[in-house]
């Protein structure tokens, strides 16, 4: 499985580095997913997922706890995050050691960009 690598920004509004932005664009492959995000520490997690292109995939967002093992988060109504089209932004539930997006299904003609906004508490 090919994996597209995320970026990160700090949301320089808050001004003591509690918010990061990560970003997985151009996810364009049936089958792929994005690198996984380490964020135990991040305790707030709002995702935004949009189909730019759709092209017949789904997208799921998974967590692990042991890096090898994957599993479909939910969002704060217990649904699974897994969608066929763009969505508002959604909180997720669980908390695993490691998130990533993944696409499946779909010919290849994808175009999926997955945002999260974390928040933990400021360092004093």
């Amino acid at each position: 499985m090919a994996t597209i690598n995320y970026t990160v920004e700090r949301d320089v509004s808050q001004g003591d580095g509690s918010v990061l932005i990560i970003t997985w664009a151009n996810l364009v492959a049936a089958s792929l997913a994005g690198a996984p995000f380490e964020w135990p520490q991040w305790a707030d997690v709002c995702v935004q997922i949009v189909a730019n292109t759709a092209g017949g995939a789904t997208c799921v967002i998974e967590g692990s706890c042991d890096s090898t093992n994957y599993g479909t988060l939910n969002n704060a109504q217990s649904v699974a995050l897994s969608v066929v089209a763009t969505t508002a932004p959604k909180q997720i539930v669980e908390r695993p050691l490691l998130i990533r997006p993944r696409i499946s299904g779909g010919g290849g003609t994808e175009d999926w960009t997955i945002t999260l906004t974390a928040r933990r508490q400021p360092y004093k």
